[in-house]
């Protein structure tokens, strides 16, 4: 069937097939990473004919991650043979992680692999591993780029780990080409390896999550990046003699969009008199995320946005405290008021009317609006029907069944321009008309809850409309609207309800729609939920917010793609990113993922 192709088009087939990804082999991992890791089959492609043999090879040796013995001696064996092109297989190998499996092959396996240019270090070594050998081996390869990594637990102390560290300090005269180094979050340096980085004439970047890992006196680094902008502070505080040999020009905090060079920050100084308040002279970019975070509710300034939250006691003031920061002065205003409006806070019906009033007075304000949410409960007095809103532009979620939208949205936005919405919860009477038509102005509309209303306009169909809707929900309908949506397509729908009771196609009614990851309640998502409480009666440890899901307790970030599926590496774009957000949902555990529900 492929013997059309072209070598040089099934070579990149094969290729593409059977090298590591990137995101594989530099993932962090965690310390239940061996449990999760089956074993590839993807070699077994060279099978299929000695052509797709001799073409693959050297795509399936560019790479290779060692984690027991016997992968360790089989590739050793396998690096040192000569195949049919008279080359030895191991010079294909250009990326080595080691995570295990450590004994005196590791000689001979190094030895047939010297354009290896980035290796992986594990440094959680078993104790019946022995680094003998790894010494000489290393010094036989010049890589340009290493990572050292650790997990939790006492392996520093241990004679082979120790052994370990000598044999990677002992290599690093010897690499020339090594510019940059990663370490993992638990990694620590020995004297050993630490006294050796001067030597490394090449250096120019170290990437880490602490100060404590590397303060190297070496003049070719260029940068240093402490990845946990979040406690660099504190590691600052503990180590002030290692710091004060570091060029602060060098140092950059965070990672990605969030990063920011140590010199952007004002210094700060212990000799402040007492009850100084002059504020710290820094950037916009970098008040405007504090001001995001202090002024967020979703985090742990305040509680987290669910029903509980509104049945705490009257003097927490939430609202007045947000209020208060943006009142600071006119910089914090104008950095501040976006935050303030995108997803506001309306606990009561003085807020509700409060919020209405200033947005429907100006636009400005009634951008920056995202997200509204009401509770159901809340009873608004003289507003039996729904309340009018102004129109929010870049308005992506509404909440609220006090909030119809729906039909506002659509008369307001002019020709051609559509809305952003993407999550409605609508309450109208039963008399009101929906016609298919209607729905033209919405295509990133993922899920619609529509209570009440009725079809007109059926002879009008337009069934490409909500091209992107996965869940609809139908209570108490009105003559007709089923008709509505019979007319449209649904390319993306995979859930609908009627009348609260959820179902799929080709699953048993007893499934009960999608998983919450909040609550692990069927039937809804976590973005839609109001609960507070898992069905084991504990306190639900997560909520959401911005499309994402938060801890309640710390408010850091949690990985809703991997909840949901327990995916490992994790490659969703919209993970946060590192090991910390890869914990359950529903307990805060790293062993599982909150769709196995093992802690329920």
């Amino acid at each position: 069937m492929t013997e059309n192709v072209p070598d040089e088009i099934l070579e990149l087939i094969l290729y593409l097939a059977l090298v590591v990804p990137s995101d594989t082999f530099e993932s962090w991992g965690s310390s239940t990473s061996f449990a999760g890791t089956p074993r590839s089959t993807v070699p077994h492609l060279l099978l299929v004919s000695k052509r797709w043999h001799y073409l693959g090879e050297p795509a399936l040796y560019e790479s290779a991650i060692l984690r027991t013995k016997r992968q360790v001696n089989a590739l050793a064996g396998a690096a040192g043979k000569v195949n049919g092109r008279g080359i030895k297989q191991g010079t294909y190998l250009r990326r080595l992680r080691i995570e295990g499996g450590y004994n005196n092959r590791f000689n001979q396996l190094l030895a047939a692999g010297p354009n290896i240019h980035t290796l992986f270090i594990g440094f959680d070594i078993s104790l019946d591993d022995s680094a003998s050998g790894l010494k000489r081996g290393l010094q036989r390869i010049n890589p340009s780029r290493l990572y050292l990594k650790a997990t939790p637990g006492g392996h520093l102390t241990a004679q082979n780990t120790m052994s370990l560290y000598a044999a990677v300090a002992a290599a690093f005269p010897s690499w020339t080409n090594l510019k940059r180094i990663d370490t993992s979050l638990y990694f620590m340096s020995a004297g050993s390896i630490e006294t050796s980085l001067k030597e490394l004439s090449s250096l120019e970047y170290i990437s880490t999550t602490s100060f404590r890992p590397f303060c190297p006196d070496n003049p070719s680094l260029k940068t240093i990046q402490i990845r946990d902008g979040n406690n660099w502070l504190e590691n600052w505080k503990q180590y002030p003699n290692q710091l004060s040999r570091i060029d602060r020009e060098k140092v950059v905090l965070g990672e990605g969009k969030n990063m920011i060079r140590w010199t952007d920050l004002l210094q700060l100084r212990a000799d402040l008199p007492e009850g100084a308040s002059k504020l710290l002279d820094l950037p916009d970019k970098v008040w405007s995320q504090i001001l995001d975070r202090v002024t967020d509710i979703h985090r742990n300034t305040y509680p987290a946005l669910t029903v509980g939250f509104f049945h705490r006691p009257a003097e927490v003031r939430a609202n007045t405290a947000r209020r208060n920061v943006v009142l600071v002065n006119k910089r914090f205003h104008r950095l501040g008021i976006p935050y303030l409006y995108t997803v506001p806070y309306l606990p009561s019906e003085r807020a509700v009317y409060g919020f209405i009033y200033r947005v429907q007075s100006s636009a400005v304000l009634a951008a920056f609006v995202r997200e509204i949410f009401v509770p159901e409960t809340l009873v608004l007095s003289g507003h039996s029907a729904p309340i009018t809103i102004p129109m929010m532009k870049n308005l992506e979620r509404v909440l609220s069944f006090h909030f119809p939208v729906l039909l506002g949205h659509a008369k307001c936005l002019p020709e051609g321009q559509v809305s952003k919405l993407e999550q409605a919860h609508e309450h109208h009477a039963q008399a009101v008309p929906f016609a298919p038509r209607d729905f033209l102005k919405f295509p990133h509309l993922r899920e619609l809850s529509l209570r009440g209303g009725c079809g007109a306009g059926l002879d009008d169909v337009h069934p490409d409309v909500l091209p992107q809707l996965e869940r609809l929900t139908v209570i108490n309908p009105g003559p007709r609207i089923f008709r509505v949506f019979q007319s449209m397509r649904y390319v993306a729908m995979s859930d609908i309800a009627e009348r609260n009771q959820s179902f799929r196609r080709g699953r048993s009614p007893s499934s009960g729609g999608p998983l919450c990851l909040i609550c692990a309640q069927n039937g809804h998502r976590a973005d839609a939920c109001t609960r507070t409480q898992l069905p084991n009666g504990k306190a639900a440890y997560s909520t959401y917010s911005r499309g994402q899901l938060f801890a309640v307790s710390g408010g850091g970030p949690l990985c809703t793609s991997w909840n949901a599926s327990g995916k490992t590496p994790c490659d969703n774009y919209r993970c946060p990113g590192g090991n910390a957000p890869h914990v359950c949902s529903f307990c805060g555990a790293t062993g599982h993922h909150a769709g196995s529900k093992r802690c329920l």
